[in-house]
């Protein structure tokens, strides 16, 4: 075999590894959608019990918004207001319901129920509180969408209800829309 050929053959070789290494990788390594999402909403909270609007921010889209039409900026000067007025601030991600538990990787929009425990003492008088809207939880039907290859909250709706029963129900009435 002459010196070109094997040199040849020696990069042909080299990518058909890179590119079986890299089918590997996203057949077997690669964290899925809805892993993706989970750190997403991981993230967020550690940013509210840190208190760092800045990485709060990071987490939802720039064009944002809740059920009552509150904007990402708005959002934002609220958390920090919230943040201002709370001590030992808790944040737990009690239970995340997927509408489709079983995102490919082409996926771009998803939709989940996201219920979280929040809690800590409010300003001044220092009482303890349990849940956002004194529930002890709150659950939100979260609007999930892929920008620039990462996830990011674009929408948020509050629901009222808290068992699981009932939650399952808001994720089917949301599926039908």
């Amino acid at each position: 075999m002459n010196p070109g050929a094997r040199r040849l053959a020696v990069y042909l070789a080299v990518a058909a590894a890179a590119g079986g290494g890299y089918w590997i990788y996203r057949a077997f390594l690669a964290p899925t959608p809805v892993e993706r999402i989970g750190r997403l909403l991981e993230r967020g909270r550690r940013a509210a019990e840190a208190e760092s609007v800045i990485r709060l921010g990071d987490v939802f889209t720039m064009d944002y918004h809740d059920d009552s039409g509150v904007d990402r900026a708005t959002m934002l000067g609220e958390a920090q207001q919230f943040f201002r007025e709370t001590d030992q601030l808790s944040v737990r991600i009690a239970r995340v319901m997927h509408e489709d538990e079983a995102l490919g990787p082409e996926a771009n929009q998803a939709r989940a129920i996201v219920v979280l425990q929040v809690s800590g003492l409010a300003q001044p008088g220092a009482e303890k509180f349990s849940g956002i809207g004194g529930k002890g939880v709150d659950a939100f039907l979260v609007r999930f969408e892929k920008r620039n290859g990462d996830w990011k909250v674009a929408a948020t709706r509050r629901l009222s209800a808290t068992t699981p029963e009932e939650l399952e129900a808001e994720l089917r009435r949301a599926n039908q829309q």
